[in-house]
């Protein structure tokens, strides 16, 4: 008996175990083909997007107010990879019944939605969808198709970028702090920073040596993949368009001329400096956000606040230094904007304490400027405050020279720390007196505004989306 209920077991179930397993081969070979298909099909969309957004200026700029072409509003079917057909849906903003698991774009940003079909006897089928978010390529960093993020701070001298102790008298960059956005330079970059040494944000990159962790190129590997990539092959900076910020800044009318300088037409924003310094101060500001200010010479920034996030600009041809911030600064109160890829600098960081405005899609200066905050106060022996508890300036800052934070005094330590929203190119060196701090915290928006001499269009986040 035992014998004929063991040969049926083995004339019954055991084929049709042997077609279930042939069965899941079949379907998980064809699954990984279809899957393959479907990420062919999501690049060949995302290349043809990034493509017709970058024909023309004036293509991105439609995008920017919402005017996209016929094709992207999910209107058209396109051939994708053989066997394939994808629609395309782009916007602009965060709409109220945007998922929880969407991505969410900042102002200067588009959202692209993807949908990849195949088709099944004789009929299409959902096959794979994604979304991204992409901007115009401004100052920042792309390092292949991986990685590509607008700067908080980009340094193009082609020698090291900071200024250590021993190579000028008094200069140091140990009160430095990032939070944000990337450390981009080209040349070579020195950690000598003890905030950013010590809780390892924000993320660094460099054609040349990010000390101390990569000393020299003969020290490997070059990167972790989540602090630093030294003597990375960065694509070359785009240049910013001076031209146009001239011509904004000579078309202005009715900005407040520095100490002692009238502008050139007067009541414009262009001011030829000469031999001397251009000197904003006495609570200086500026009309509106979209004001641009060209210094052609070397400046100073005294007690001043300057919010110029909307597509405004400084540009100073020199050197520029920061010295007694005094009283000046924005209210506690108003309200600045964490960019949706923040995370991404503090990969490397300890998980505690937490850092600035953590999980969070704004906040107040108050609280971006808590002292609780990641590397605010690095030295918990000292009696006051590594850095200020206001907000000097907001939008992009453009020096060819030197940047020099230099307060010129030590009896109020206040007077030179500096606190800088937006995004800062350096084409000189960066000095920081000893007693004198800045803190840069990076603005997409202001990022995203700036105008550079060539255009671009770069995918900044992406990710696979539900099918339905």
């Amino acid at each position: 008996m035992i014998a004929i209920m063991i040969l049926a077991f083995l004339i019954l179930v055991v084929p049709s175990v042997t077609l279930l397993s042939k069965y899941l081969m079949i379907n998980s070979t064809g699954g990984q083909q279809r899957g393959a298909a479907g990420r062919q099909a999501v690049d060949h969309a995302l290349n043809y997007t990034l493509y017709r957004l970058s024909e023309s200026t004036t293509a991105w700029n439609n995008a920017m107010n919402g005017l996209f072409i016929a094709g992207f509003h999910d209107d058209v079917s396109f051939q994708g990879s053989p066997g394939t057909t994808y629609k395309i849906l782009c916007s602009t903003g965060n709409p109220a019944n945007l998922l929880a698991t969407d991505l969410k774009v900042a102002e200067g940003q588009v959202r692209v939605k993807i949908r990849v079909y195949g088709r099944q006897n004789g009929k299409p089928f959902p096959l794979r969808a994604h979304e991204a978010a992409i901007s115009r390529r401004t100052i920042g960093v792309t390092l292949g198709s991986d990685i590509a993020n607008g700067a908080a701070l980009f340094i193009s001298t082609p020698t090291y970028a900071f200024v250590m102790n021993g190579e000028q008298t008094n200069y140091s960059t140990g009160n430095l702090s990032v939070h944000w956005g990337p450390i981009v330079a080209v040349g070579g970059y020195d950690m000598t920073a003890q905030v950013i040494n010590t809780y390892k944000f924000p993320r660094k990159f460099s054609t040349g040596a990010v000390a101390p962790r990569v000393n020299s190129y003969d020290v490997t590997p070059h990167t972790d993949n989540n602090e630093y990539w030294a003597y990375s092959a960065l694509t070359s900076p785009f240049q910013v368009d001076e031209s146009y910020y001239l011509r904004l800044a000579t078309a202005s009318v009715n900005v407040n001329p520095p100490a002692s300088l009238t502008a050139n037409p007067p009541g414009s924003g262009y001011f030829n400096v000469g031999v001397g310094t251009a000197v904003f101060s006495s609570n200086y500001q500026v009309n509106n956000s979209t004001t641009v200010i060209f210094v052609d010479g070397n400046a100073e920034f005294d007690n001043m606040q300057v919010d110029v996030r909307d597509g405004g600009a400084f540009i100073i041809s020199g050197n520029l230094i920061l010295k007694n911030r005094g009283s000046s600064g924005f209210s506690n109160g108003m309200t600045v904007y964490v960019p949706y890829s923040a995370s991404r600098e503090y990969v490397a960081s300890p998980t505690t304490p937490a850092w600035p405005c953590q999980n969070m899609a704004s906040c107040t200066i108050a609280q971006a400027l808590s002292t609780v905050a990641l590397g605010d106060d690095p030295v918990p022996t000292t009696a006051y405050r590594i850095f200020g508890n206001q907000i000097q300036y907001r939008g992009f800052l453009y020096v060819k020279g030197d940047l020099i934070v230099n307060s010129g005094t030590t009896w109020d330590v206040d007077d030179g720390k500096w606190d800088i929203i937006g995004s800062v190119r350096v084409d000189g060196q960066l000095k920081i007196y000893d007693e004198d701090s800045l803190r840069i915290f990076y603005d997409e928006k202001v990022n995203h505004l700036i105008q550079m001499a060539s255009l671009s269009v770069q995918v900044d986040r992406d990710q696979d989306i539900p099918l339905y």
